[in-house]
C-alpha cells in the first residue's frame, strides 16, 4: 500500500465524512415453515436436539469509498447496525409434517441475533447475548396450541462504539428439545413445522469515526 493508502487507513476522517449509508433500515416479511434440522453436537442419546433458522435479507453497512492517493476502492466498515425480530404462530405437537410418534416434545426456545459478514466470512456480533429465556414454554395438549407472537430485540455487544462488517443480516433461530420415546426406533432427522411469520428488520445508522 503506497503512503497515500496508509495515511487514510490511520486517520481517515475527512472521506469518512462524505459517505453514507446504503440503506437506514431494510424490513422483510416472510410465510415460512419453521425447518428444523437435528442437531447431533446439541443433543445426547435420548434427547435430540432440532433448531430451524430464519434469515432476512443483507443489508449493506456503508458505500465504497475512494482511498486518497489510490485508485482502488475501499470499503469503510465502523458503523452500527441492529437488528429486531418477530415471529408469530402455533407451536403445535400434531402440526409436524414427519412421523415424529417416537419423539416426545418437552420445550422449545427462541432467540434472535445480528449476523455480520466481514471478507465473505458470517459471524454473530454478539455471541454472549442477544437470547430471549428459554424453556419456560411447554408444549401443550394436542389440539390445543394458541397462536402466539415472540418480540425479539438485539443488537451486539458494544454496537455504540461501531462493528466491523460488510453487511448486516437478521437471524431467527428456533430450537426444539425432545426425547425418545423408544431409543432403538428411528426418528426423523428433519421437522417442519408450518404456517409461521417471520418479520426481520436491520436498522443502520450514519459512519461514525473511529
Amino acid at each position: 500500500m503506497s503512503g497515500g493508502g496508509q495515511n487514510y487507513m490511520v486517520d481517515p476522517r475527512g472521506s469518512l465524512d462524505k459517505l453514507e449509508v446504503v440503506v437506514r433500515q431494510q424490513t422483510v416479511k416472510k410465510d415460512v415453515p419453521l425447518k428444523f434440522l437435528y442437531q447431533p453436537y446439541r443433543s445426547n442419546q435420548s434427547n435430540p436436539t432440532f433448531v430451524a433458522t430464519i434469515r432476512g435479507r443483507a443489508s449493506e453497512l456503508v458505500r465504497e469509498a475512494v482511498i486518497p492517493g489510490e485508485s482502488e476502492f475501499q470499503r469503510i466498515q465502523y458503523t452500527t447496525a441492529n437488528a429486531y425480530c418477530r415471529l408469530e404462530g402455533a407451536f403445535e405437537q400434531n402440526a409436524f409434517q414427519e412421523d415424529t410418534s417416537n419423539l416426545i416434545f418437552q420445550s422449545f426456545g427462541v432467540q434472535s441475533r445480528l449476523l455480520l459478514v466481514s471478507g465473505g466470512i458470517t459471524g454473530p456480533a454478539d455471541p454472549q447475548g442477544a437470547q430471549v429465556p428459554q424453556g419456560a414454554f411447554f408444549w401443550p395438549p394436542a389440539g390445543t396450541a394458541p397462536r402466539s407472537s415472540f418480540d425479539l430485540g438485539v443488537r451486539g455487544a458494544g454496537a455504540a462504539g461501531g462493528k466491523v462488517g460488510d453487511e448486516a443480516i437478521p437471524e431467527i433461530q428456533v430450537a426444539v428439545f425432545t426425547a425418545l420415546a423408544d431409543q432403538n426406533q428411528p426418528f426423523p432427522r428433519r421437522l417442519t413445522l408450518p404456517d409461521f411469520k417471520a418479520t426481520l428488520v436491520v436498522t443502520i445508522t450514519s459512519p461514525i469515526h473511529l
